[in-house]
């Protein structure tokens, strides 16, 4: 009514767990059941005040067993004949699994987040146009210079150039041919590469191409690898170079 108090409540259900005959004469989301959220009720009491419709609310209503049930509203105001105002009229409609699926939706992503940002390798996506999307700080601190291309919008091959000179200064490496095949690869279904960073740190890339387009690279310290593999090859060599020197002794 004109007071803000509950004249009529449509037959309750299961997604409203009060029936009507506890609301009416109650004034609106004054009472204790409703948990609505401050900032938005005060939007939503202004426009009120104003005798102006108003949409999307958004708030929570206790359930009386120790949870909530999430729902939004909306209504318009009604004048009499004469033009008075008369209350509002409108709608609730009941979005609780709505709320709790985004709301795991959101927990699982962070925990994903969590999990990769605490991964000892780099991920990077790139949009199917060749965009940068989004990097684990693993990513982020290996890329040397080419930092300043991980931004949103910014095109992978101004990262590849940032990061060739960064490794042909170094490496000797032919930086025109490095370009042309990396871009080439962004093309390609799967793909692979080793380098070694100015601060001897070997990394190794895999990159696949997903349904959609985009590119996931996969960014694997692999000094350690790098480093045994070396030591293998000096033990081979020396063990090569003992059999050679006994057998030109016992020869």
């Amino acid at each position: 009514d004109a007071d803000g108090r509950y004249t009529f409540m449509s037959a309750s259900n299961a997604a409203f767990p009060y029936p009507e005959q506890t609301m009416i004469g109650q004034q609106q989301w004054k009472s204790d059941v409703f948990e609505p959220d401050e900032r938005a009720l005060s939007a939503v009491l202004e426009k009120i005040a104003r005798r102006q419709p108003f949409s999307d609310f958004h708030y929570a209503m206790s359930d009386g067993k120790g949870g909530h049930t999430y729902r939004r509203a909306s209504g318009v105001p009604v004048f009499d004949a004469e033009g008075n105002f008369a209350g509002y009229r409108g709608v609730s409609i009941d979005e609780t699994a709505e709320v709790l699926a985004r709301r795991e939706a959101e927990t699982l992503s962070a925990r994903f987040h969590a999990a990769i940002e605490n991964f000892h390798a780099g991920f990077c996506l790139w949009s199917a146009d060749h965009r940068f999307v989004a990097c684990n700080e693993f990513y982020r601190k290996s890329s040397g210079r080419a930092e300043a291309a991980l931004r949103p919008g910014a095109h992978f091959e101004e990262f590849i150039r940032l990061r060739a000179g960064e490794i042909s200064e170094y490496r000797g490496v032919d930086r025109d041919k490095w370009i042309r095949d990396r871009l080439a690869d962004f093309d390609l279904p799967v793909a692979m590469h080793e380098y070694r960073d100015p601060d001897e740190t070997w990394y190794r890339i895999t990159k696949q191409k997903l349904p959609n387009g985009d590119c996931l690279f996969f960014l694997a310290d692999i000094t350690l690898d790098k480093l045994r593999e070396e030591e293998l090859i000096d033990a081979k060599l020396v063990a090569e170079s003992a059999s050679r020197a006994k057998s030109e002794f016992l020869s």
